[in-house]
């Protein structure tokens, strides 16, 4: 089991003293990214729906919440929970809306891992040659995935067959 609890309010630490250190450096910092990787399940005794809530929840208008909150790029391998990993995907809504990448039925984990490492590369290589100049996060096409991983949107049928 992995507690998901520990690890988005250790993310939520983490943004918050990165961010902070880089600003202290004049740089500039833009929405931050994460791509959280899971081989299994979470722990099946912890609510771990509040730390997420917590980590990306954010109102504009009344600056409730965390202004830092990242974007969130769920990968699952091995025995990830597809359901579960959808459920991670931030934002799940709107013209920046994010996806999830899950490993195929039957597909090798350990050369999951190595599709997972592509992925992350090209999203590296794509948003910093954006014309914005690095400013948005740009994920591969999925036509462009590497074997052994498909992408999923927040809402699309899980074909985990």
């Amino acid at each position: 089991m992995t507690s998901y609890v520990a690890a988005l309010k250790l993310l939520r630490t983490e943004i918050v003293a990165n961010v902070d250190l880089l600003k202290a450096d004049d740089f500039e910092v833009h929405r931050p990214a994460v791509f959280l990787v899971s081989d299994g399940v979470p722990d099946h005794n912890e609510d771990w729906q509040p730390a997420f809530e917590e980590l990306t929840s954010y109102d504009p208008a009344t600056g409730d919440g965390f202004r830092m909150f990242p974007n969130i790029i769920p990968i699952g391998v091995g025995d990830a929970d597809g359901a579960v990993m959808q459920r991670l995907i931030h934002p799940a809504t709107g013209k920046r809306a994010m996806k999830m990448y899950l490993m195929d039925h039957g597909f090798d984990p350990a050369k999951a891992i190595t599709a997972v490492a592509e992925v992350l590369v090209a999203s590296v290589i794509q948003s910093a040659s954006a014309p914005s100049g690095g400013s948005t996060l740009r994920l591969p096409n999925d036509m462009d995935l590497p074997a052994g991983l498909t992408a999923y949107g927040p809402d699309d049928d899980l074909d985990l067959v």
